[in-house]
């Protein structure tokens, strides 16, 4: 966390879980029906490679559909800045809305009920999203209103760089209506691993609105069953300071149970949570860490309580709050604080130090000033973090 341009745990997971389709059609037959430039189609398409140019002149077709090919390949050829030919074929890949392509080796299937449950070896595939996907069951219920789809026995996802794997999924569409917002919702449950080339999420369950784009997501009460979230920084940051540092740079976090709120900028971990900053060597634990994040899922500041411990090269710490200010790169320390640097023992109610110990400034305030003692050489220290 210290110093971190980025968390995005947030961006992590909707990017991930982003990988469920729009919309759900169980259908064996695969057919293109209309053709429409979504905001999943322009992100396919950069990642394929197209000029900006192009992208920016896609985008004034958005939600904009068309009943065939060849009108939409009329259209796009009436674009300012048109696909070349060679790259028509990745539009119409990617902004065809066929109907979900599956596989199995037995179907069922209820028309009144609208519902159809695929067994054995099922496998799927939505060529608009780039994603497949495959499972031992698949269940899948449409009703007015509403698409639902159940899957267990080995879940597993892959789309681009991105793999989930689970044991249980469970995903819900409510449609929208003249009264109610459209509502999409996801549950994954049991051995739980989302990866990407930018971090890894290992969790017992995750429940996420995705409409409102909130998660929260649990571990299991062993220490060694806690939700771990792994991101590579270097590959997050995008600003050119980043892209000319060598030195991956990683934060690893570990707790209970968190929170993820994207629209409120907010990331709360709870229950023996361990944090981890490489190659700074920064490490805490605590009971409770609030982050807090600006539009651009940039950590602004962060908020650790209940017994907080602090280990950095050349300097330990502890009390009961820490607030830590990434814009000022400062930590302060409150109830009960002590701060073990060199040869210096630091103890107060209130203690402010810099994010970076060669600075070695300490404050207190007038109402709560720090009692200083100088260590004898070689003092074992007092306390540990981990």
């Amino acid at each position: 966390m210290m110093g971190a341009r980025r968390i995005l745990c947030a961006v992590l997971l909707w990017s991930l879980i982003g990988m469920l389709p729009e919309s759900l059609s169980a259908q064996q037959k695969l057919a293109v029906e209309v053709f429409r430039i979504t905001q999943n189609s322009l992100e396919h398409l950069k990642r394929e490679g197209l000029p900006d140019s192009v992208l920016v002149n896609l985008a004034t077709l958005l939600g904009q559909e068309y009943a065939s090919e060849e009108l939409f390949r009329e259209i796009l050829l009436q674009l300012p800045v048109p696909p070349e030919e060679e790259d028509l074929e990745l539009v119409f890949r990617y902004s065809g809305q066929e109907r979900l392509k599956i596989e199995s080796e037995e179907f069922l299937s209820n028309l009144t009920d609208g519902e159809a449950i695929f067994r054995g070896n099922v496998r799927g595939r939505v060529t608009r999203e780039n994603l497949e996907f495959g499972m031992a069951k698949l269940r899948m219920l449409r009703q007015e209103g509403l698409e639902r789809l159940i899957g267990e026995g080995g879940v597993r996802f892959r789309q681009w760089d991105r793999v989930g794997r689970m044991d249980y999924v469970t995903y819900e569409r409510a449609r929208e209506t003249e009264v109610t917002p459209e509502v999409r919702t996801a549950r994954m449950e049991g051995n739980v691993l989302l990866e990407a080339e930018q971090g890894r999420l290992s969790a017992h369950l995750i429940s996420a609105d995705l409409t409102r784009q909130h998660a929260v997501i649990e571990g299991q009460s062993a220490a060694q069953k806690r939700l771990r979230l792994d991101m590579q920084l270097h590959l997050l940051d995008t600003t050119a300071e980043s892209a000319t540092q060598a030195t991956p740079r990683t934060l690893s976090l570990q707790a209970y149970r968190a929170e993820l709120d994207a629209e409120r900028g907010q990331a709360i971990l709870e229950g023996d949570v361990e944090m981890e900053r490489l190659p700074e060597g920064v490490y805490v634990r605590s009971g409770r860490i609030e982050i807090r994040l600006n539009a651009q899922q940039q950590i602004t500041s962060a908020k650790a309580e209940r017994g907080v411990c602090i280990e950095q090269p050349g300097r330990l710490a502890r009390a009961g709050i820490a607030y830590f200010d990434d814009v000022a790169q400062t930590i302060r320390l409150e109830q009960d604080a002590e701060v073990y640097s060199g040869n210096y023992i630091l103890k107060g109610n209130s203690i402010s130090l810099f994010l970076d110990v060669n600075r070695g400034v300490a404050q207190g305030d007038e109402t709560s000033p720090i009692e200083v003692t100088i260590a004898m050489e070689n003092q074992p220290q007092p306390f540990q973090c981990r």
